[in-house]
């Protein structure tokens, strides 16, 4: 059969889209939703691990669609409030899950801007808080009927958000933990972006690691160190799916990480 390069997938809004009625959010809704997505998204990653084995998975979190009811009022602007809360909460459930299930997520909250509730943006000639006005103008909620999908402006800045995910890998890790002199030590580097099946080096012309220590391939730091003092080094991850070879040098990060190790 034919090699599947990757998977794109959108779960979890469809738990919780039906918690909003009138200007009022239902919290057992929202609970139920989050259970069941905590329920069924590992089923689903390692289902389709299961199909085909090693295929990049790439997720997404979500906008705010609710923060079009700010427009209708102080009860509207509370609700809206709330709204980015849970969404907030949402979505560090979903980015949670889709790491744990070996998966990497597009983060389109942040394209919409879903926190940031300044009043720097406009909305049919009028000043609204920028989060607010981006869903406004990028989704069919504020002029399709409370419609939560995004119009074709806000599509392709979702596809963007999983496009900058698919076609870059960078080094999130700026410090392992502190190791201690004669102690055994596990540490653990990480990346965003890409797919999670790294490859981990000391880059070129890096310092190397506090004696006793070693750098392994699944980018676990492990040994025990003989000497205190604190280094930073250059390390290297590559991203090693097979599936995408048209832009290889976003698929290779270099970071400096901190390494200390007490006394």
């Amino acid at each position: 059969p034919r090699q599947v390069a990757m998977v794109t997938i959108d779960i979890g809004a469809n738990n919780v889209d039906g918690c909003l009625s009138g200007s009022t959010i239902s919290m057992p809704c929202v609970q139920s939703g989050l259970a069941h997505i905590t329920s069924e998204l590992p089923q689903i990653l390692a289902g389709l691990q299961a199909a085909y084995p090693g295929v990049a998975v790439y997720g997404m979190d979500y906008y705010d669609p609710f923060l079009g009811v700010w427009l209708t009022g102080p009860a509207g602007q509370a609700v809206a409030t709330q709204s980015v809360t849970l969404a907030g909460t949402l979505n560090a459930l979903l980015v949670q899950l889709y790491g744990a299930g070996g998966a990497s997520a597009a983060d389109p909250a942040s394209v919409f801007q879903t926190t940031d509730f300044d009043l720097t943006g406009t909305y049919l000639g009028m000043t609204e808080p920028q989060n607010v006005a981006d869903v406004c103008n990028w989704t069919l909620f504020c002029s399709g009927g409370g419609n939560i999908h995004a119009n074709d402006t806000g599509h392709a800045l979702v596809a963007g958000a999983f496009a900058t995910v698919v076609d870059g890998v960078t080094v999130a890790t700026t410090a392992l933990p502190v190791a201690a002199v004669g102690q055994h030590y596990t540490g653990r580097l990480s990346a965003v972006g890409g797919h999670p099946r790294y490859r981990w080096s000391l880059a070129s012309g890096s310092a190397p690691l506090p004696t006793g220590l070693r750098l392994h391939a699944d980018g676990t730091v492990t040994g025990t160190p003989t000497t205190a003092g604190t280094v930073s080094v250059t390390v290297q991850v590559t991203d090693t799916r097979l599936a995408v070879t048209r832009h290889p040098a976003a698929h290779r990060a270099t970071g400096s990480v901190s390494v200390t190790v007490g006394p």
